[in-house]
């Protein structure tokens, strides 16, 4: 019958929009070399995701948004702030972190406990599609340390040409006693 509305004809061009949007993300499973996926990741990237801080008088969970910039040779900025309010620009300084290739620092079960730790199950949905789990990604990671105080790591699991997952995970001495600050954030490509 023309000019009969179905179900069909009003999905196909919903379905052609998402597979036009899949299809211009690369996946980097199983690409391992660190030249690639940092040539591939490098830019400016939205960041979307939660924080939370555990001790033994201090225990929040925190929405999060903020930036961060990767350039080619893995250095990374991130500036972070809580949702809600305007995070400020990232930039790269002369002793910004570099990223280097880690190894499997997570896997699948790992990622899903930072996840639920963070209160952010959906960033696991975001990526729900890729091909493989996070041990089949080049895992980017660098570790830092602030003083006497403050140690950590900074971890990159590039699912995606235009998805990233970045999780933290730092230990903090202060007056309060040992405070573990667990991040995760979905980053996608800035506007």
């Amino acid at each position: 019958m023309m000019g009969q509305i179905t179900t069909r004809s009003i999905l196909a061009p919903v379905f052609a929009i998402v597979v036009a949007s899949a299809a211009q993300a690369e996946s980097l499973c199983g690409v391992l070399d660190r030249s690639q996926v940092l040539g591939t990741i490098a830019g400016d990237w939205q960041l979307e995701g939660a924080v939370s801080a555990e001790g033994e008088t201090l225990s929040q969970v925190r929405q999060t948004l903020g930036h961060v910039i990767i350039d080619a040779t893995g250095r990374i900025a991130t500036a972070v702030a809580p949702a809600g309010e305007e995070a400020p620009r990232a930039a790269l300084e002369d002793d910004s972190l570099t990223l280097t290739s880690t190894g499997v620092f997570y896997d699948v079960d790992r990622a899903d406990d930072i996840f639920d730790t963070v209160e952010a199950p959906w960033i696991a949905d975001a990526v729900s599609e890729t091909p493989c789990g996070p041990e089949r990604l080049l895992q980017l990671g660098g570790m830092f340390e602030v003083g006497d105080s403050t140690s950590g790591i900074v971890a990159v699991l590039p699912y995606f040409s235009d998805r990233i997952v970045l999780i933290g995970e730092t230990k903090i001495t202060s007056e309060r006693g040992l405070i573990f600050v667990t991040r995760a954030a979905l980053l996608t490509r800035a506007k």
